[in-house]
């Protein structure tokens, strides 16, 4: 089971950090680094719901919570719980 969530979170890291080597402003790369990493860290934080629901979905859900809490500072002081 664990192999299974390591390669779970290859997998992942792989998908997130694909698209790098676009060349784009420094202040948009930026925010998309952040909001990767919010994701990245989101997603690393929910093994039981990802044996529950599966890895997509709960990646597109943490995706999706990033990009809210990256556009709207207010809400990045609130959690996804």
């Amino acid at each position: 089971m664990r192999s299974i969530s390591k390669l779970a979170l290859v997998f992942t890291a792989a998908l997130v950090f694909t698209g790098c080597a676009v060349n784009q402003s420094p202040e948009v790369s930026a925010a998309e680094a952040q909001e990767r990493k919010l994701a990245l860290s989101c997603f690393q934080d929910r093994e039981g719901e990802k044996v529950m629901y599966g890895g997509s979905q709960v990646w597109q859900l943490c995706r999706a919570w990033a990009s809210r809490v990256n556009t709207s500072p207010v809400q990045a002081v609130s959690s996804i719980d």
